[in-house]
């Protein structure tokens, strides 16, 4: 989106300047051709006046036309050149006497013929005309000239046709150069995702893109042609469009604005739009352009991951297990309560694993040898992408106490997710099992080659305990007592 704005405002930057010097050059042409329109009236008042009175020379004459730019010349009834004045030399490459005589139409372009009866049409019903057409040039090629002819009559007859020509090659250039601009930005705007809308200083829409069809649901862009841009604006949001405008205008700087729009059928939709002030000029009034971009899915998606990253909170802090998440340069980002409960450090205290390392094994050869095992099986892990099986570590809290803890690691490229399960219950009563266990297995071994006398119920009624085991069980802990339930 950036870049094609950017280019477009490039464009319309330059077309505005271009625009500029096209009027300032026209005004020109029509300022210097009333000029010589004045001049040729007062030349020929003067002449009329000094032939009465014998009193101008044919040099005084030309002197006269060779100063003047423009071309003047007269014509016959037929169409053919009776004369033309020196500057066509400059204008066209010819010398006045080689086009003397000569109908009109052998100096235009082909294309341009039908200019002449649009000449004829407006003689014929106003007396004067004025076109726009290409001559050709001596040298080759054609020149853009404008031409100005009026009738002259004589006792309600016509009898000849003056008129002035000027060269107006400079003003053509610059509109065919503007035309290409119109062109480029006209293929700008529908080549952009964005829909493009100007407006009057008012607000009122002048000019959309094609694209408006789709996002607001029209039939064609002129349908919408000087409505007011408030029509498609959420009521909702007018008094803060209104005053976003009129800073846009104050500050004479781009303005941006999310708010709901309205369709033609009624319905809203989320969209992101940004204003700019496009300056007036002589030939332009101030106007303003805005690009609307419909920003419905990203708000939907914007909403999933707030909801997403709600649910992932809910679930991390809820979870029963501590859990820490540590970035690729061991930071600690996140830890949640069960962490805090189970070791008693908040990540305040524990900014990062060095910190870590050093709360839960104080001591530094037991640090080192966890630091250098946990180096080890990641070194692993990223050697042969098998997942870390979960292994046990007795840590330091922060209340004194040690924890069994059993330490699960979870590794993409760019986080860590640890979780921590307390073990301390089910390890001790692990060694609680073990104990009892070896406790019998050294009485069994012990009353191996002892003797007992039961009764039909399993009672002891005689005991001739071995050398060993009568250190452990006396002839008084068995007398009378069932063998099964008096033994550990």
């Amino acid at each position: 989106m950036d870049s094609t704005n950017g280019k477009a405002d490039d464009l319309r930057q330059e077309t505005e300047s271009m625009r500029k010097e096209l009027e300032e050059t026209r005004m020109l042409l029509e300022k210097s051709r009333q000029e010589n329109l004045s001049l040729e009236r007062q030349l020929n008042e003067r002449k009329m006046e000094l032939w009465g009175q014998n009193a101008i020379s044919a040099l005084q004459i030309n002197n006269i036309l060779t100063s003047i730019q423009e071309i003047i010349f007269i014509a016959n009834t037929n169409r053919e050149i009776e004369f033309i004045s020196p500057a066509v030399y400059k204008i066209a490459g010819y010398q006045p006497e080689e086009i003397l005589g000569q109908p009109i139409r052998n100096f235009v372009h082909p294309d341009d013929w039908h200019v002449l009866q649009s000449i004829k049409d407006q003689l014929e019903s106003a007396g004067n005309a004025r076109v726009e057409l290409r001559a050709a040039k001596k040298q080759g090629g054609y020149v853009w000239l404008s031409v100005s002819v009026s009738t002259r009559f004589v006792e309600n007859q016509v009898m000849e046709f003056t008129g002035i020509i000027t060269d107006i090659s400079k003003v053509k250039i610059i509109e065919s150069r503007l035309q290409e601009r119109d062109l480029l930005n006209q293929t700008l705007m529908e080549a952009s995702p964005d829909v493009i809308i100007f407006t009057d200083w008012n607000g009122n829409i002048e000019t959309v893109s094609m694209n408006t069809r789709a996002m607001f649901g029209i039939g064609h862009p002129d349908e919408v042609r000087g409505l007011p841009l408030l029509n498609f604006i959420h009521a909702d949001y007018h008094s803060l469009v209104v005053d976003r405008i009129s800073f846009i205008k104050k500050n004479k700087r781009r303005g941006e604005l999310e708010l709901v729009l309205v369709k033609s059928d009624g319905t809203t939709f989320d969209a992101g739009v940004t204003g700019e002030v496009i300056h007036s000029t002589e030939s332009s009034p101030a106007r303003m352009v805005f690009m609307v971009r419909d920003i419905s899915e990203w708000r939907k998606t914007e909403r999933r991951l707030v909801e997403s990253e709600a649910r992932f909170r809910l679930l991390f802090e809820t979870a029963p297990v501590g859990i820490s998440i540590v970035n690729s340069e061991g930071k600690l980002l996140m830890v949640n309560r069960k962490y805090t409960e189970m070791t008693g450090y908040t990540i305040k205290e524990v900014p990062d694993l060095d910190t870590w390392w050093s709360l839960a094994y104080p001591e530094e050869s037991a640090r080192n040898a966890v630091i250098e095992e946990f180096s080890l099986k990641m070194a692993e892990f990223f050697r042969t992408g098998v997942p870390l099986e979960p292994y046990e570590g007795l840590i330091h809290c922060k209340d004194g106490t040690q924890k069994f803890l059993e330490v699960s690691l979870t590794t993409t490229e760019s986080i860590q997710l640890v979780t921590f399960v307390d073990v301390t219950d089910r390890k001790l009563h692990s060694e609680q099992i073990l104990e009892q266990k070896r406790y019998i297995e050294t009485i069994l071994s012990a009353i191996r080659d002892s003797k007992f006398i039961l009764d039909r119920q399993g009672n002891v009624i005689e005991y001739i305990p071995s050398n060993q085991s009568i250190q452990i069980i006396t002839p008084g802990q068995l007398f009378g007592k069932n063998i099964f339930k008096a033994l550990p």
